[in-house]
Parts: C-alpha cells; sequence; structure tokens
C-alpha cells in the first residue's frame, strides 16, 4: 500500500486517501483512536463489515469488506478528515491492482460511490454506516464492535492495531487488531483478472506477543451491496502467514516462503508516497468535486515571511485527458488576488535532471494563464501554453489542468513533487516538502 496517506490506502492504498471540513479543535481525537478503531460489523449479517482506523489527529481509512453479485469477496476504500466528534465522510474507491505473485505494477482507483459515518460514543460503541455505490443504489449498516464481541476484553497494549503496508507492494495492505489474546487480520490484495479480494486470518495472540502465526481463510457467497442476507462460506488453508512485530511501526511479513520488510501505515498526509487518484475535475471554481480526494501535502502554517500567501494544503487528480491541480492558501488569510507571482508544482527527473514545472500565472498581465515548462537548472523552456480557461482562482483556492498528452515525455511516476506560491513583489516562496508519486 502506497503512503497515500489516504486512500489505500491504500491506498495507493495513499488513494487510497481526504475530505476536507471544518474540524472542532476541541474534541480528543485520540479517543476516537482507541474508541473506534478496529473491526466493525453487523451482527445480524456476519461476513461483511469494515475496517478502520482512526489517528490521533483528525484523519481516518477505512476499507469496506464485502462480496459482488457472483459471491467473490471485494473491497472499497475511503478516507478523509473527521468533521467532528460524530461524523465522517467521504468518497468510495474501488481498486484494480496486479495478481500476487505476478510482477508487480501500481494499482489504479475508480470513484465508486460515498459513505457518511455516525459515531456513537456512549458506554456501548456503535457505528451507523451509509453508503452509495454508482451501480448498486444506497444502504444503511448498524455496526459494532467485532472484535469486543468474540474475545471481549482488553485491546492488546502493544498498539499493533492498524493498517500496514510493504512498500515496495505499494497497493495492498492488511488491517490486524489484537484484543483479549487474539488476533484478527485480513489481507486486501487483488485477484487473477485485477479485481481486489480479500482473505482472513485469526488465532491467538497473548498480551505482549511479538509473534502471530496463522492460516489464511478466503471467503465466498456472502451479501452483496443492496442484496438480500447470504452468509459466506469459509474456505481454509489458503496458505500460512506470519506477522513479527519488531515495534508498533516495524515488522515483518511471511507468506509462504517469502518474507517482507512491514511497516505501519500512518494516516497523515504529510510524507511518503501518493498514487494520484483518478476522478474528472471541472474546473470552475467551486472546488466540491475534490471533496472526498486524498491531500497530496499539507503544508506547516505560518512558515513564511508574508502570512498572506501561506499554503494550507495541496491536491492532485487525473483521468485519461487531464491532470488537475490544486493549491489552498490559509483560509483566514490567503489571497491568490494580493500579490503578483505565480504557483506552480515541480516534479524532478534525477535521471535527466530536469524539473517539469506545470505553473498558473498571478500577475495582472498574465492573470490565469496555465503554462508546462522544463527547466535545466540553468533556463527555463516553456513547452505549452493554455487560455485562462484551464484554471480558476478565487480568493484564497485556486484550480488548473493540463493535457496528459502534453506531457507523454514525461513520466511523473516515481518522481518527487512540490508545490510552490511565488510573492513576486517581495521575492519570497512557500513550497510544500517534495512527496514521491507512485503512478
Amino acid at each position: 500500500m502506497c503512503k497515500m496517506r489516504y486512500v489505500l490506502v491504500f491506498l495507493c492504498f495513499t488513494a487510497l486517501f481526504v475530505v476536507t471540513g471544518v474540524i472542532n479543535q476541541a474534541f480528543a481525537y485520540n479517543s476516537l483512536k482507541s474508541d473506534f478503531s478496529g473491526w466493525w460489523y453487523d451482527r445480524s449479517a456476519p461476513g461483511t463489515g469494515v475496517s478502520l482506523e482512526f489517528d490521533d489527529e483528525n484523519h481516518w481509512l477505512l476499507a469496506w469488506y464485502v462480496f459482488d453479485q457472483n459471491g467473490l469477496p471485494v473491497w472499497y476504500t475511503a478516507s478523509g478528515e473527521i468533521t467532528d466528534s460524530t461524523h465522517f465522510s467521504g468518497r468510495l474507491f474501488r481498486w484494480t491492482g496486479w495478481p500476487w505473485g505476478q510482477p508487480y505494477t501500481p494499482p489504479y482507483a475508480e470513484e465508486a460511490g460515498a459513505i457518511q459515518g455516525v459515531l456513537s460514543n456512549g458506554q456501548d460503541k456503535k457505528i451507523e454506516l451509509t453508503w452509495t455505490l454508482n451501480n448498486a443504489g444506497s444502504g444503511v449498516m448498524n455496526l459494532v464492535n467485532f472484535m469486543q464481541n468474540i474475545s471481549p476484553d482488553q485491546p492488546d497494549s502493544g498498539g499493533f492495531t492498524g493498517w500496514w503496508f510493504v512498500p515496495p507492494f505499494n497497493g495492498m495492505g492488511l488491517f490486524v487488531e489484537a484484543r483479549g489474546g487474539t488476533m484478527f487480520m485480513a489481507w486486501y490484495n487483488y485477484r487473477d483478472d485485477g479485481s481486489p479480494r480479500w482473505l482472513t486470518s485469526s488465532g491467538d495472540f497473548p498480551e505482549g506477543s511479538l509473534v502471530y502465526q496463522g492460516t489464511l481463510s478466503l471467503w465466498k457467497g456472502g451479501q452483496y451491496p443492496g442484496g438480500p442476507y447470504r452468509q459466506p462460506e469459509e474456505f481454509k488453508d489458503q496458505g500460512d502467514i506470519k506477522l513479527t512485530f519488531i515495534d508498533s511501526s516495524k515488522g515483518l511479513l511471511e507468506i509462504g516462503e517469502t518474507t517482507f520488510e512491514l511497516e505501519k501505515f500512518f494516516l497523515r498526509t504529510d510524507s511518503g508516497c501518493f498514487c494520484i487518484p483518478y476522478k474528472t475535475i471541472t474546473i470552475d471554481g467551486n472546488f466540491d468535486d475534490w471533496q472526498g480526494l486524498p491531500v497530496l501535502a499539507n503544508d506547516m502554517i505560518g512558515d513564511t515571511a508574508d502570512a498572506v500567501y501561506d499554503v494550507r494544503r495541496v491536491y492532485l487528480a487525473r483521468d485519461n485527458q487531464f491532470l488537475y491541480f490544486r493549491i489552498d492558501l490559509r483560509e483566514d488569510l490567503g489571497d491568490f488576488h494580493a500579490f503578483t507571482g505565480y504557483s506552480k508544482f515541480e516534479s524532478y527527473d534525477p535521471t535527466s535532471r530536469i524539473y517539469r514545472i506545470f505553473s498558473v500565472a498571478t500577475d495582472q498581465k498574465h492573470f490565469g494563464e496555465v503554462s508546462i515548462q522544463n527547466f535545466n537548472g540553468g533556463s527555463y523552456e516553456i513547452t505549452k501554453y493554455y487560455p485562462r480557461g484551464f484554471s480558476a482562482i478565487t480568493r484564497n483556492k485556486m484550480e488548473f489542468k493540463v493535457r496528459l498528452s502534453n506531457t507523454s515525455d514525461f513520466d511523473l511516476g516515481r518522481k518527487y513533487i512540490r508545490a510552490v506560491v511565488h510573492n513576486a513583489d517581495l521575492d519570497l516562496d512557500d513550497s510544500t516538502f517534495n512527496v514521491l508519486i507512485e503512478e
């Protein structure tokens, strides 16, 4: 799974991953992390549910494990920022990836619907999850914690519960929860046709343990979204699996005879690798169609000499024709109209030592004009100009696009990218950190 840091996740597992909302800083995110991270299911219809993790700030990531109409196990992901202490919502994505055991190719995601959650934080923790799928209608799931029902004791103190991934294989991942001397985990990967599937394993994991060893089970014939309840059938002995936890963020994964280095998947989008989510964006200054997409980078507030052009967050998306960019300034102080300059995304190719720059102007003469440029360390070469209809700039947000056909000579995959806002009046920049793109 890629460190999208939201959509699977995965993201790449990292699409894996964001809903932008007004955050109520008064409630305790660490309470949501401890109370609602884990496995959730409908007790009256076992066999499907969600694996959900909250971090100790304002982020969440879930995978919905369910079945298709042919009874095959499939999964969807959603992620974002918490709207308030009891509500979260985001877009659902379905992933297509490489068959396990075959040469690795990066997975891709397509938007499949939306999801909304309501948390009941009383003595009996519950989640009401409302889903909508593009081709399957909508429904409501009333969920309780699975592990509290099958192993009702204290959570394991090792801090292992949550998402884990193997860095070289962005796009697949594990979700584990340890409680009451038992571990339950799922391995999210892909079938021979590239469609998503999940397998499970559960067994003893006494308090203080660092090693889990078990066998994988495949499930078939369960309930599909919107369909009648069907109890799934378990097919055991799908292979051996072993997890060895070095600490709460690193470990080893053994599948059969092969061992992989395993890392905890942290939900924040401030580093790691990013899978460009697939979505068509209308460049109109509305920004609603960015909702639910993962943040490419969150930038530190107050890290500029002039707070007016302080970058807050940036986004990146694509479809079959265009590459889409978005930059947000600080909501309270930012104003793209308050300075002369430009905003850009820089991608660097270490082999050719050339920067590919995607830029939009904010000076009076060229306001809103978009260009693609090459920079070799000494001079700029403009390779493409676009009219003003390719950008939309409001007071503190901007979005723009370029044609993928004009970037065919430059593959963004496995290259670092950062966003820069330049104030020409003060000759100052505010830039995000570099993020590795996985395409």
